[in-house]
């Protein structure tokens, strides 16, 4: 995993902006190993280790996720508030062509505890905010829009045979499936704080 982000902020009279970008890489591995002994000679010396043969079979499959990001925060007066990012994200798990997904979302927030007519009210802060956004999912199988075989048994004339099957149908037009999701939210605190409720 490997993350570098770069962040400023300034203040101009009740105006307060902070910009956030970043960019991201992390990399999967999964290791997968299978061991299979023969020829002992007592049924009750199961263990691998009293076996005198040995087949193994291992393999390594590596993904990776690339992301670039960036996300504005934007405040009046501690009172009007806004955020946006952006995500760019790319999977080694589909094809080329489809590999980069972008997802942006936005949300905006009025602290309503800072307005002259909620003063009067026992609230110590009353947030309402409202937000829409866009995420990506890339929860498939690795290298799942290739077509790939592997070996399979059949039947010719009176023996089984292993052959070589396909596995799957590859499809380059696998790519990232996006969810929306818009939120509406009231934030709240009373007696000094001491409770809290959203």
């Amino acid at each position: 995993v490997a993350d570098l982000t770069m962040q400023y902020e300034r203040r101009l009279d009740r105006h307060n902006f902070k910009i956030l970008a970043g960019y991201s890489g992390q990399q999967f591995v999964a290791k997968r190993s299978a061991v299979t002994g023969s020829g002992t000679t007592n049924n009750t010396l199961n263990q691998l280790s009293n076996q005198t043969s040995f087949s193994g079979t291992g393999s390594d499959v590596t993904a990776s996720l690339l992301s670039s990001f960036l996300r504005l925060n934007y405040g009046y007066a501690d009172k009007y508030l806004l955020t946006s990012t952006l995500r760019r994200d790319g999977s080694s798990k589909f094809g080329s062509d489809r590999r980069y997904g972008l997802f942006p979302s936005v949300s905006v927030a009025w602290r309503l505890s800072k307005e002259e007519f909620i003063k009067s009210l026992p609230f110590n802060d009353l947030k309402l905010r409202v937000g829409y956004g866009i995420t990506g999912n890339q929860n498939i199988g690795d290298f799942a829009f290739v077509s790939r075989s592997g070996p399979a048994s059949y039947v010719f004339g009176n023996s089984v045979t292993v052959g070589n099957a396909q596995l799957n149908i590859g499809n380059n037009l696998l790519q990232w499936e996006s969810a929306k999701q818009f939120d509406l939210g009231l934030d709240a605190a009373v007696l000094k704080g001491r409770l809290t409720f959203s």
